[in-house]
């Protein structure tokens, strides 16, 4: 299922990246100096972990979505940053992390889309590059000529991380099913505050991106245009929108909802807010966690 979410651009920029001679060596020797034990290890001195018995309003947003796309459930944790972020960290025990900027500024929507966004890469089994990309950044800069010998590297890891950011956003959508909630946060990223965001233009916003793709009428502006983006882990906010509504507009996703529904409706199960697990409608509460249902 989840090979249905890929994006055509994250099928081809991840083909020039594993085409790129010795990268599978360069992984084992990054991921086997930097461990994601010492990842865990960090956040667990210094992030809240959120459980059913810790902040179970935030936590209860993530295990539906995990179950929805198939993933087991990682480790979740809050970090004490004024900014909205949100990360997934690790490939065999992956961890996601949201700040406190995030949670206080957006709504609950907008949350499980976040928190849906990072399920995604790791339903789309992209976190292998991720990780490595997010070690190879933060040490470059200390590693002087070594450095500059693998900025082309990195830069091939973010143009495939830019593309890869497409994906979970239609991993997201089809796990909400909602792409009217990766719209709206994406232009509340853009413009801020939700009571100006919220009357803006859907199909002028749009039409931004196709500005900006059609903005290399010559190589120079190409080249600008390029530089632009070089250096970013994700695509401008103005494509992820024009990219997931044109995805939404397809046969794919429409037979992925309706796919859904069909099974949902012959189960007649619904799913406990807590543990994730399927639950009877009689149940009032849940068996497998004993959390109050109604």
């Amino acid at each position: 299922m989840t090979r249905d979410f890929i994006h055509p651009a994250d099928k081809e920029a991840l083909k020039t990246l594993k085409d790129i001679p010795g990268l599978d060596l360069l992984i084992k020797k990054v991921l086997g100096l930097f461990s994601e034990n010492q990842y865990r290890a960090l956040c667990l001195a210094t992030k809240v972990r959120l459980s059913p018995s810790q902040l179970p309003e935030l936590y209860n947003k993530l295990p539906p979505i995990c179950k929805r796309l198939g993933i087991s459930v990682p480790e979740f944790y809050l970090e004490a940053d004024v900014n909205p972020n949100a990360s997934a960290f690790g490939d065999t025990n992956p961890i996601i992390c949201v700040t406190s900027g995030l949670i206080s500024s957006m709504t609950e929507e907008e949350i499980e889309y976040v928190i849906a966004h990072e399920c995604g890469h790791i339903a789309c089994h992209h976190m292998l590059y991720h990780t490595l990309s997010r070690i190879l950044i933060l040490c470059a800069d200390s590693l002087d000529i070594l450095g500059m010998a693998i900025k082309p590297l990195i830069w091939a890891l973010l143009k495939w991380q830019r593309c890869s950011e497409l994906s979970a956003d239609r991993a997201a959508a089809f796990a909400l099913r909602s792409v009217e909630w990766v719209v709206n946060t994406q232009i509340r990223l853009s413009g801020g505050p939700a009571v100006l965001t919220q009357h803006v233009n859907i199909d002028e916003f749009v039409k931004q991106a196709d500005e900006f793709e059609n903005y290399g009428s010559n190589i120079l502006k190409s080249l600008l245009k390029n530089i632009l983006a070089l250096g970013e882990t994700h695509p401008f906010a103005a494509v992820r929108v024009r990219e997931i509504l044109k995805w939404s507009h397809s046969w794919e996703y429409r037979k992925h909802i309706k796919n859904t529904e069909v099974i949902d409706c012959l189960t007649n199960q619904s799913i406990c807010p807590c543990c994730g697990n399927e639950i009877e409608p009689e149940w009032a509460f849940c068996k497998k966690c004993g959390n109050k249902i109604r």
